[in-house]
């Protein structure tokens, strides 16, 4: 069973804090200004988180997820409490309560457990995934590493998930260990393409670290193939820390992109 397999800690780091009340970033659903390849959480559930026909449980659900007005800290996660109320949770009540977790890591992972056992224990690759970048986001990298290794038993990886470890690796300052995990994503069955190039580009570019990627980005095209995604990535991250020199001799890089690619497409006519 997927969440007896997880080893999850009920316990936060001291230092998550400044990550209170952060939202799904966009490591969750790229947005087209990062001007990475469409990475989602998932497919099938796209059309149908916007429209949950079960809402009415939802309320019963997230009234066990109160807070502390004045200390804004969680009430104790009762899972008799839910059990005696007879509320239904589906799938997509997951997904919609883990949303609004961020603050409150350990309540999160109780209420996945606890959710687990309700539903079979077939939570949806985007309930797996907001649980990995919950953990992420609040330096729980041990938790978020098992919940990964999970999903990885249950075959639910994407490039998605590891978008989401690459963003709370770099947010949390550790670039080092997101192109660790850049390197390393083969073991996990996650090929090492250029979209998951871009991914980790993007991530750290949006982080205001342009050198940094720039040092991967050299490291990494003489394996593989850059895109016109991946030159935009960078010039966009230039463009943020005003860094004309830079910039100009990137999009100098994207010219020579440019023209070489022009000259294949006449070489194959």
């Amino acid at each position: 069973m997927v969440c007896e397999k997880t080893h999850l800690p009920l316990q936060t780091s001291p230092n998550y804090g400044r990550y209170l009340n952060r939202r799904p970033r966009s490591v969750l659903l790229l947005s087209p200004s990062s001007r990475c390849a469409d990475v989602k959480l998932f497919d099938e559930a796209t059309n149908r988180r916007c429209r949950n026909p079960n809402r009415h449980h939802l309320s019963s659900i997230n009234g066990f997820f109160c807070t502390d007005n004045q200390n804004h800290t969680p009430i104790p996660f009762d899972e008799s409490s839910l059990d005696d109320s007879g509320v239904r949770v589906t799938p997509e009540d997951v997904e919609e309560v883990l949303k609004l977790s961020y603050s409150h890591p350990a309540t999160a992972v109780k209420f996945f457990r606890w959710s687990g056992h309700r539903i079979g224990h077939r939570h949806s690759p985007y309930s797996w995934n907001l649980m990995v970048d919950l953990l992420g986001k609040n330096l729980l990298f041990d938790a978020m590493w098992d919940s990964v290794k999970s999903m990885r038993n249950e075959r639910l990886l994407s490039l998605a998930t590891f978008a989401s470890v690459f963003g709370s690796y770099v947010s949390a300052g550790r670039t080092g260990e997101a192109i660790l995990t850049f390197d390393q994503m083969v073991h996990y069955g996650i090929p090492r393409d250029v979209t998951a190039l871009n991914s980790l580009l993007s991530a750290i570019c949006r982080d205001g670290r342009t050198v940094d990627a720039k040092a991967l980005f050299d490291r990494a095209k003489a394996e593989i193939r850059p895109d016109a995604d991946t030159y935009a990535i960078l010039l966009e991250g230039w463009e943020n820390e005003v860094d004309a020199g830079n910039g100009r001799r990137t999009f100098l890089m994207l010219l020579v992109f440019v023209i070489f690619f022009l000259l294949l497409i006449l070489a194959v006519k």
